[in-house]
């Protein structure tokens, strides 16, 4: 809404709830439909005209009924304050100030909706999806507008189908495309997992294109899944806990014979295992997966979570057996606005296009990857190396070369891992016979604070989560990669489910010093290594699995002992000195403040032993 007239609207509009707003401009736009130029003397009048609109299919009688209920809680006075505002308003001007109240003041029943249109995505995936004028299209999850919305205002002739679930954004849908004159639209109200409606003679329309944006991380009906309508779930086991691979599943079997989907989800159906994991692996060894699109976090106005565009061809001609990952998340390809929402550039859309129809590969940005190469997981992190990274607020640049022609070994080769007790507030108890150690009881020199830890009691077998001196803590989800070596260890203490032990092998004892590793895995390449493993959407995980994987410099036990003696002498010496120039920053305020005579009224009590 950048143009003055609309702004001038939104502000009129700030003083009505969103849901009589959005009456309001629906309202309006039926009127206009009817190419009537009326003066209303009462709002009996305008609810009659709005009433009597021509269009009397299902959607829109709803629509209307709503219009009307909604109208209805607004005075007479303050409703022809905005018409008389609106009546020098075009159909497409009242058009695009309903779609932004419509994206602004979402349906709050709804778990997500789509903003793609302010954030460019939406243009995005419709460049990616590559429709020609006589392609069918399909939007099996369409929203109130969407990627399928811009295809109809380049084209109001396009062949579309789509359907939404709940009932007043359909409603809105429909008016979207009588708005846009679309002629060869058709609008369906419905359950597409569990009722798709686009069907003809008994059987599932197939189309040549899908876009779509289906719900992020959304349980669905386990019936749907159970009766399986035109066996469209048949690539795979799927969880009604995560919908995700249910809608994809849905849109591939929507597809003819060459057609192709884009198709934008979370990172959960590219990392979780499970059902997810083998359904997945199916999609790959079916060569069904063309390109994987990393977007940035924050492109969704109400979610951090990062998104992809997971694109599933049909007729990979020109590549057969691969799968293209695009790391789209480039600093100079997205903005940032004064609320923290990213929206993708014009520069940012056209370079991601580019790289998708080229399949070049450029370092930290593109690569191609052989169906054989699959590595259990369609995470972006695990095929393309960034040229960058941001660790501690410092910006850190990669060298691929040494990286690459680093001597290393996985972290499982030196050390046994597992993962703590899942503690609860059940376990909790002031005479308990353990204690518990958290994230949180990690401190920054990388030890135990056990000056408050709580205390607890395990009925199961607890000596297998005890922790004993020389192991190694490290943090495996939210703040990830929190490090400490344990050492003087009093007491039975088990770390929680947040925290992994690591204990080096009895056969590695002369192999690797446990401080050195601790260090390693502290510094900001072994920082670096632990968020390559990493993954998860709102909440970032590793599994003990993954943290296996990493990979850990080959330095003989001598060059370890070495490089910890000097690092700690050095350490123990500079801390020393802190401490000795700590006092004598406080002596110099003490002398100001007793010049102020702050210590006659003040004692400082020494706490000091």
């Amino acid at each position: 809404m950048k143009n003055s007239k609309i702004q001038k609207l939104a502000k009129a509009l700030r003083s009505f709830s969103p849901q009589p707003a959005r009456a309001i401009l629906a309202g309006e736009a039926i009127i206009k439909l009817d190419n009537k130029d009326l003066t209303f003397t009462s709002k009996k009048e305008l609810l009659e005209c709005i009433r009597s609109h021509s269009d009397q299919s299902v959607l829109m009688n709803n629509l209307k009924k709503w219009i009307i209920t909604q109208l209805n809680t607004v005075s007479e006075k303050d409703l022809f304050s905005i018409l008389n505002l609106l009546a020098n308003y075009s159909l497409k001007e009242v058009f695009n100030a309903l779609n932004y109240f419509l994206i602004s003041f979402p349906n709050t029943s709804k778990a997500y909706y789509n903003d793609g249109s302010a954030t460019g995505l939406d243009l995005l995936t419709t460049e990616l999806a590559d429709v020609r004028k006589d392609d069918k299209v399909l939007d099996p999850s369409s929203g109130i507008n969407g990627a399928w919305l811009e295809l109809l205002k380049n084209n109001p002739n396009q062949n579309m189908t789509v359907q939404e679930l709940n009932e007043i954004d359909a409603e809105f849908a429909y008016l979207n495309t009588k708005i846009l004159g679309a002629t060869n639209c058709i609008v369906y109200q419905g359950d597409t997992l569990s009722d798709p409606k686009y069907t003809q003679d008994g059987n599932l329309q197939l189309f040549d294109k899908i876009v779509t944006f289906p719900p992020i991380n959304a349980r669905i009906s386990k019936d749907a899944i159970i009766e399986n309508r035109f066996n469209r779930f048949r690539y795979g086991d799927i969880t009604y806990t995560k919908g995700e691979s249910a809608f994809i599943s849905n849109a591939i079997s929507s597809l003819n014979q060459t057609g192709k989907a884009v198709i934008v989800v979370s990172d959960g159906p590219l990392f979780q295992g499970g059902k997810v994991a083998s359904f997945r692996k199916f999609l790959v060894d079916h060569d069904l997966i063309e390109t994987v699109i990393a977007l940035p976090s924050s492109l969704l106005s109400y979610s951090i979570i990062p998104i992809n565009i997971l694109i599933i061809n049909k007729n990979k001609t020109d590549s057969k057996g691969q799968i293209q990952f695009i790391n789209a998340n480039q600093n100079e390809w997205y903005q940032t606005d004064k609320h923290g929402k990213r929206i993708l550039s014009t520069l940012g859309i056209q370079k991601i296009v580019e790289l998708y129809h080229s399949r070049a590969s450029v370092e930290g940005k593109s690569a191609i990857f052989a169906n054989t190469d699959y590595k259990g997981t369609l995470g972006i992190k695990q095929y393309i190396l960034p040229s960058e990274v941001q660790l501690d607020n410092s910006t850190y640049h990669i060298n691929r070369s040494a990286l690459q022609n680093l001597n290393t070994v996985q972290l499982q080769e030196l050390v046994n891992i597992k993962r703590g007790y899942n503690v609860t507030r059940r376990n909790e108890d002031k005479k308990g016979r353990y204690l518990t150690a958290k994230v949180t009881d990690i401190t920054t020199d990388h030890h135990i604070n056990d000056s408050n830890l709580t205390r607890i009691n395990i009925k199961t077998n607890a000596e297998s989560y005890l922790i004993e001196n020389n192991d190694i803590l490290i943090s495996t989800r939210g703040t990830i990669g929190k490090v400490a070596f344990v050492n003087n260890i009093k007491q039975c203490t088990v770390p929680n489910a947040n925290l992994a032990i690591l204990r080096v092998k009895s056969s590695k004892l002369n192999t690797v010093n446990m401080i050195w590793l601790m260090l390693y895995l502290a510094s900001p390449l072994g920082q670096f290594m632990i968020q390559q493993v990493a993954t998860g959407t709102a909440i970032s995980t590793i599994s003990t699995k993954d943290l296996g994987k990493i990979p850990i410099p080959v330095l003989p036990l001598e060059a370890q002992n070495k490089a910890v003696q000097q690092f700690q002498t050095v350490q123990a010496k500079l801390n020393a000195e802190k401490a000795a120039l700590q006092k004598k920053i406080e002596a110099n305020q003490e002398e100001l403040y007793s010049s102020m005579n702050v210590t006659k009224v003040l004692r400082k009590e020494n706490t000091e032993n």
